[in-house]
């Protein structure tokens, strides 16, 4: 940052926040795949709702890499996104996911414009680290505001994400690093 005199001055980011995944782990990742742009959650018949709470009644818009975000799904999603203030309409919950359907997420893969139009949208950034991408237990998964985007990545790629995102967030924004849960009696 410049100064009336000219010298540049350190910026200080904050160090983001740990937190461990939902048990349940990315409830979506096995319908990934299927999904185009825009998906709509309610519980599967077998599942009680108690069971995946976080999860009913959301929307994720699905970024892919070298993907544009058009006027149309801007419109879209503001329109939604409008809704998150009235709990008796639908969506109670927003999330925009930045993920690879092939399982390497890294940020020159995605298009800089879309990545600073969803930090302009969402106060809360996650980056989820996948361990088995695909599976829902393999893919961290947390659920921290009602309205957040997540950045899912390989261990070894969670450094490569954050020193990219730290630059581009406000002091608005919460960082957080959600690791893969460990289910009780795993080393």
């Amino acid at each position: 940052m410049r100064t009336k005199d000219h010298t540049t001055q350190r910026v200080d980011f904050p160090e983001p926040q740990h937190v461990w995944s939902a048990a349940e782990g990315n409830y979506h990742a096995p319908y990934r795949h299927c999904i185009y742009d825009l998906k709509a959650y309610e519980p599967p018949p077998d599942v009680q709702s108690r069971e995946i709470d976080e999860h009913v009644s959301s929307v994720i818009l699905y970024v892919r890499p070298g993907e544009r975000m058009s006027t149309r799904k801007k419109r879209l999603w503001g329109k939604l996104i409008a809704l998150l203030d009235n709990p008796s309409v639908y969506p109670e919950r927003a999330e925009i996911e930045f993920s690879s359907p092939w399982g390497i997420s890294l940020p020159k893969d995605y298009r800089t414009s879309v990545v600073d139009w969803a930090l302009s949208a969402c106060n809360v950034v996650l980056v989820c680290v996948d361990e088995r991408p695909g599976l829902a237990e393999g893919e961290a998964h947390r659920v921290l505001a009602p309205l957040q985007v997540v950045f899912r990545c390989r261990e070894q790629d969670v450094q490569a994400w954050t020193e990219y995102l730290q630059p581009r967030l406000k002091g608005r924004h919460r960082l957080h690093i959600v690791h893969p849960h460990i289910p009780v009696g795993r080393a």
